[in-house]
């Protein structure tokens, strides 16, 4: 779905800097005030171990100490924010089909970019966020950190070979091997010439799989040279 609205808040904003809800009417984007009608959204990503349960969220590192396993937590009609800085999102609308992105910023970031983050992921994934442009309002953070997260799985996953999986195949030459398939062989060899219709299972590297990851690394390396 469209995330068409987006609330940032900033980390460990607790005990006493916690954000106010305030009615939709009176709500002016002010800080640390939010608008009542993205309570539902916020209170969808507020448990980080429920999140992991569902699959709805990538941690680094992946095996993180859930002492405190409250990204966001709403207490007496206020929010507090506690050591997770990230982008958590959840397909949960308003009434007017409006979805929110949760945007945690880290407490030293001032302006609308998390460049803390960023300078995070740069020590644990080894990549130069100085070279990336990510200071226009049109460059997504949220993007930057999925193609990060990205490249580095796709080392991971590179040391055990490329991907390959059983597909079926069909052929209509001299080499018959496989199952042969009459009807197409018919419709394709009448007069018979030599050849045959038939069909095989085929262990490749040509498989959709490698085809989408191949897309995506087109997508990096034509709008994200610099990553």
């Amino acid at each position: 779905m469209k995330y068409t609205n987006t609330i940032t808040l900033k980390d460990n904003q607790q005990p006493d800097k916690g954000y106010n809800f305030v009615s939709d009417e009176e709500w002016s984007d002010k800080v640390h005030e939010l608008p009542e009608k993205s309570r539902k959204s916020i209170e969808a990503v507020s448990s980080v171990s429920e999140l992991l349960k569902e699959h709805k969220i990538i941690t680094i590192p992946l095996n993180v100490n859930l002492n405190n396993d409250m990204a966001i937590e709403i207490r007496n009609s206020k929010l507090y924010t506690f050591n997770w800085v990230g982008v958590i999102s959840k397909p949960i609308v308003d009434q007017n089909n409006d979805g929110y992105r949760i945007e945690i910023k880290s407490r030293f970031d001032e302006g609308d970019k998390q460049y803390f983050l960023l300078y995070l992921l740069n020590c644990v994934y080894g990549f130069n966020m100085f070279n990336l442009d990510v200071s226009s309002k049109e460059e997504s953070d949220y993007i930057i950190i999925l193609i990060v997260l990205y490249l580095n799985k796709l080392i991971e996953a590179y040391s055990d070979g490329l991907y390959k999986e059983y597909i079926r195949k069909e052929y209509n030459d001299y080499n018959f091997k496989g199952t042969m398939d009459i009807n197409r062989h018919l419709k394709l060899n009448t007069p018979f010439m030599g050849k045959t219709a038939y069909t095989i299972r085929e262990y490749t590297y040509d498989n959709e799989i490698l085809c989408l990851m191949r897309q995506v690394i087109d997508y990096i390396a034509e709008n994200h040279s610099k990553i």
